[in-house]
């Protein structure tokens, strides 16, 4: 099995879409926007991660299907984000997504790991996106 590593920078519009479910709920304190209303207004959205995470591929040899990535681990995870819940999307030329996966991060927790499952060819893998978010509530 072999690991590649790389490293994905939160910052900019992830920080943005990081913030997403909070203001998604938090909506009706935003100069009463609600689901009737159309307006615009902005709000600094703050990232509990500033320094980006470290992407470790794990790939294995599929004799149908050649190099797959057959997991993702991420790693230096902001003890901020902790209680957050993460989404890491493969993605392929032209942004199509290639895989997709979502957990909460529990107490503690510095690292997410991802096996995948689906036949994701490495070759194909483009890009990955990672993305930090409130936990739904309930959930």
């Amino acid at each position: 099995m072999q690991r590649s590593t790389r490293r994905a920078a939160l910052t900019g519009a992830s920080a943005l879409f990081a913030g997403a479910a909070v203001v998604a709920a938090a909506a009706a304190t935003l100069g009463g926007l609600d689901v009737e209303k159309l307006g615009a207004q902005d709000a600094p959205v703050v990232s509990c991660e500033t320094d980006g995470v470290t992407v470790e591929f794990d790939t294995g040899y599929h004799a149908a299907h050649g190099y797959e990535v057959t997991g993702v681990l991420l790693d230096g995870i902001s003890t901020a984000c902790m209680g957050q819940e993460v989404f890491v999307t493969l993605s392929g030329v032209g942004g199509v997504p290639l895989w997709e996966g979502s957990e909460p991060l529990a107490v503690d927790q510095t690292t997410a790991s991802f096996v995948i499952g689906d036949h994701v060819g490495a070759a194909e893998v483009a890009g990955v996106s990672v993305m930090l978010t409130a936990a739904e509530q309930g959930a």
